[in-house]
């Protein structure tokens, strides 16, 4: 029920509502929202070729907002604002920025994300986990006439990047799954099922949001103006 969403903001605000449950359990869920990093392929319509163009962009995930479609509505206003911003620079540019900064400018760039935290670590935190959705096949697989039924995905994990959700798909199904290290995640089956009851508490506000919406019984409708037709 929030317009102009898409299932990667709902996949997003979900793993903020997990997020959001598993630190209030502990005690340690901070004002400002976690973000994610994530990564984009930025290739263009109509480009053929077969590498995939991949930018790097940092989504909040909506941790302090405790209502769930209020928490959808933030996370697409600022994917929103993100794919504005590539949009405006350029896919291409995006990628290839190393072309118009002078190298010794590049180097300084590189040291000051090491600095502020660019892999995860350093006096400035600039992102607390990733999200990474790879779309899976939409036909079901088979090994020796055995179906495949179950679709998940692993996340490498790296210093500074101990926490990875890897939504993926399958035959019109949704799977996430989260690769983790313990000295960051020691419960990652509490942090699933938070994720479990996430989803389930954005299900149910979307489904009362779509009963209140619809008309009741005996009430008139009130008709559309006619559109006028346009003189050819």
């Amino acid at each position: 029920m929030v317009p102009g969403a898409t299932i990667n903001d709902a996949v997003l605000a979900m793993i903020g509502g997990a997020m959001r449950r598993y630190l209030l359990a502990k005690d340690e869920l901070p004002e400002k929202s976690l973000v994610s990093m994530a990564p984009v392929n930025t290739r263009q319509e109509g480009d053929e070729r077969s590498t995939n163009s991949i930018s790097i962009l940092r989504f909040p995930l909506g941790t302090q907002i405790e209502d769930p479609l209020e928490r959808l509505q933030a996370v697409k206003l600022a994917t929103t604002e993100c794919k504005a911003i590539q949009n405006a620079i350029g896919a291409q540019e995006l990628t290839n920025l190393q072309k118009f900064t002078p190298p010794a400018t590049l180097g300084l760039a590189g040291r000051l994300a090491a600095l502020t935290g660019g892999g995860g670590k350093g006096p400035v935190l600039l992102h607390n986990c990733m999200v990474t959705n790879v779309p899976g096949p939409n036909v079901p697989l088979y090994l020796l006439g055995a179906k495949l039924v179950h679709w998940g995905g692993m996340g490498p994990l790296a210093d500074g990047m101990s926490l990875i959700w890897n939504p993926t798909s399958y035959c019109d199904k949704m799977f996430i799954s989260l690769t983790s290290s313990p000295n960051i995640v020691p419960d990652p089956d509490f942090l699933a099922r938070c994720l479990l009851e996430s989803y389930e508490e954005m299900s149910s506000a979307a489904d009362q949001a779509t009963a209140v919406a619809k008309p009741t019984k005996g009430t008139p409708r009130k008709r559309a103006p006619k559109a006028a037709a346009n003189p050819t």
